[in-house]
């Protein structure tokens, strides 16, 4: 399966990031390391779970027990550590450090909560992509409330990782003459924020599902395609800018966790192969943190 190799590849990028973290956790210069390292793995799992389900795509009682427990450990607990680890190291003011903290987990224990408990309407169709016919389902919610409250969970959650790495860049280097943050923010990072908001309404159109019957240029895969050609186009300059030290690699982390949330929105609401393809920019991201951070201290060692 195309998408099995995706979740594979991600899965597996994911992993030896968290390996490697963890392993380097004394000598980077961050801190606590290991709450990413943490939260990386778990997303990892929670994808994996994601790739098992499929394999029982007609026993609805497992593929939905192997769902709830990717959409826990994924959607609901990994975001406390990564969040965390994001407020520790690029907010300095304490009150808003610690205030964002407790917010951030109380609404990620209540996401959990919705992972584990409320009725879920298990819907099976086709599945785009894949050269042999096959079928895959989606849980969204039965319950408006819940369904509501996940969307703006990932809307606010994402925005708010993205703009706090961007702010704290803008911050650290603000004495560099440099229109770096200028471009980046307003011709990738607030269009990236716009595809966030309108993500999860599109997806909830009748028009945006994807049919079999129809030509490949329909409408929601030219949204996944510009999607795509997006994230694309901001690794690469995200990654040229970082490297330049014309912005603060604190981009690649906040990019990277949010990219492993606001996916989950088409995967719930519309089908999870739109999401198991936007999941790995936010592994190659957090792959880049490390690959970074490693050359930092390479640098630093050559000059010493």
């Amino acid at each position: 399966m195309f998408t099995g190799l995706i979740i594979a590849i991600t899965v597996v990028l994911l992993w030896f990031t968290s390996y490697r973290l963890y392993k380097a956790r004394r000598i980077i210069k961050k801190e606590k390391v290991e709450w990413l390292a943490l939260a990386a793995f778990m997303a990892g799992f929670g994808i994996l779970c994601y790739g098992i389900r499929s394999l029982f795509i007609d026993s609805a009682e497992t593929d939905t027990f192997i769902y709830r427990l990717g959409i826990t450990v994924h959607l609901g607990l990994s975001f406390i550590p990564a969040a965390l680890f994001v407020y520790k190291n690029y907010i300095g003011n304490k009150l808003l450090k610690n205030f964002l903290g407790v917010l951030t987990v109380i609404g990620a224990l209540i996401m959990t909560y919705a992972c584990i408990f409320p009725k879920l309407n298990r819907i099976v169709k086709p599945a785009p992509y894949e050269p042999i016919p096959m079928s895959m389902s989606n849980f969204p919610w039965a319950s408006l409330t819940w369904k509501n409250y996940f969307i703006w969970y990932s809307i606010l959650l994402s925005l708010l990782l993205i703009w706090t790495a961007f702010v704290y860049s803008v911050r650290r280097l603000k004495e560099i003459k440099s229109s770096a943050h200028s471009v980046l923010g307003i011709f990738l990072l607030f269009p990236l924020s716009i595809v966030i908001v309108i993500m999860p309404f599109v997806a909830m159109q009748s028009w945006f599902k994807f049919s079999p019957a129809l030509p490949w240029y329909q409408w929601s895969n030219l949204f996944v395609f510009f999607y795509i050609a997006l994230s694309i186009l901001l690794i690469w300059t995200v990654s040229k800018l970082v490297a330049s030290k014309k912005i603060d690699a604190s981009l690649h982390y906040g990019l990277g966790i949010a990219y492993l949330s606001f996916p989950a929105m088409l995967c719930i609401l519309s089908t999870p192969i739109f999401a198991r393809l936007l999941y790995v920019p936010g592994a190659i991201f957090l792959y880049l943190v490390f690959r970074n951070e490693l050359k930092s201290l390479e640098t630093q060692n050559i000059t010493q």
